[in-house]
């Protein structure tokens, strides 16, 4: 299925190295989250700064780390090549989640509170918010 919507995927120049093509992701990653402040449900889209790392992901923030990499473990993931290339779907699929190219639903969690799941709707990449109750006043998601 074509969405014509969604950005191209963000690919390897090259010879690039890791360090440069991590560094040109989290580039993407600060614009669509940090530089433009994101919102669902009339609630603020929250960024984990910690923890931090050393190496490929040092000085960048822990929720660009989580997104592109993969396993159980959160101190041994691995990075995920085809998350890298999609990192700048993020934000589009959020901004056209009313749309029918979306599926979003609820997910109780009993660990850590309620989730928003977002699709597009062959499921082939999918998206995760966390809502995060600190205080009544204070209520977001956390991506």
């Amino acid at each position: 299925m074509a969405y014509n919507w969604l950005p191209p995927l963000i690919t390897r120049n090259g010879n690039e190295e890791d360090q440069a093509y991590l560094d040109r992701l989290y580039g993407v990653f600060r614009h669509d989250f940090i530089a433009q402040k994101q919102v669902f449900n009339d609630l603020p889209i929250n960024i984990k700064r910690h923890p931090e790392y050393d190496g490929l992901f040092a000085n960048k923030h822990g929720t660009f780390r989580h997104l592109i990499t993969e396993g159980p473990d959160e101190n041994n993931r691995t990075i995920a090549w085809d998350r890298c290339e999609r990192i700048g779907w993020m934000r589009a699929i959020l901004q056209n989640s009313g749309s029918d190219d979306v599926c979003v639903w609820k997910n109780t969690r009993q660990t850590n509170g309620d989730a928003f799941i977002f699709a597009l709707s062959d499921f082939s990449f999918k998206l995760v918010l966390t809502e995060r109750h600190i205080k009544a006043e204070n209520r977001s998601f956390l991506l």
